[in-house]
């Protein structure tokens, strides 16, 4: 499994996985509804519209627009012969008509999803893309690489108004927290840091083993797994575990 993506109304669970395919699941049965099989190489990154419409989904150097109840549209990268081209992390705005992609040549590139064209390339890192994200009112856009370093980019603007560098390993996890004003960001040496949107200015950094991340929707609890079959949630304010979950059926390798 590469990703994971839960309907709005909580009743669709969507799992990508390596195999190319895209599993679609009841939540609360568990039962497998559909197979989607668009896809030629491994999915990458996938998200659910907030109207539980489309399904958004990328896989090597394109992005596919899957109308949930009806077909699908596939936006191929400019040159879809370049490995380096092939889409790393993919974001998709809260209306779903825009979509933000990180790539392996570490470029992002901004996605009008209504006709599938090419609006804008905003950042360049040194090294492969590995995450991005859009604010929910769409005034700035996230990137991190295995540069260590995580850019801000403001939409309106056009421009890079922060780049944050208290990391020293490659980006694995960027969340937007309280309203757009703070960042969450992990890196793969297991450090968790939080730090001002607009000032890039650090405020707290933590060491908590983690290969993968949630936030809950009021940005006071992590959760984090190690890629064991247990789940750890806890208290952003003081790095306090208040709850360890257990998964006996085997080791986790996605949460959402």
């Amino acid at each position: 499994v590469t990703s994971l993506s839960i309907s709005q109304d909580s009743i669709c669970c969507y799992v990508g996985c390596v195999n190319t395919y895209v599993y679609v699941y009841n939540f609360r049965s568990r039962l497998l509804l559909r197979t989607l099989t668009h896809h030629d190489s491994p999915v990458t990154d996938l998200y659910v519209s907030a109207d539980d419409c489309f399904l958004f989904s990328a896989a090597e150097n394109a992005i596919h627009v899957l109308n949930v109840k009806q077909q699908f549209n596939g936006f191929p990268n400019d040159d879809p012969l370049s490995t380096q081209n092939a889409i790393t992390s993919l974001s998709i705005s809260r209306e779903g008509d825009v979509a933000i992609a990180g790539c392996a040549a570490g470029i992002v590139r901004l996605y009008n999803l209504i006709d599938g064209e090419l609006t804008e390339q905003i950042v360049e890192h040194r090294a492969p893309v590995t995450q991005v994200a859009l604010s929910h009112s769409y005034l700035f856009s996230l990137s991190g690489s295995k540069d260590t370093t995580v850019k801000v980019y403001d939409n309106e603007m056009g421009e890079i108004v922060t780049e944050f560098t208290e990391h020293s390993a490659s980006i694995s996890h960027l969340r937007i927290l309280e309203d757009n004003r703070k960042i969450l960001s992990s890196d793969e040496q297991n450090y968790i840091k939080t730090w001002w949107a607009n000032t890039g200015e650090l405020i707290d950094s933590y060491n908590v083993p983690c290969k993968m991340l949630g936030v809950s929707p009021d940005g006071k609890y992590v959760v984090s797994g190690n890629a064991d079959n247990i789940l750890k949630i806890w208290s952003l304010d003081d790095a306090r575990v208040v709850r360890s979950i257990d998964h006996t059926e085997g080791k986790i390798t996605c949460i959402a």
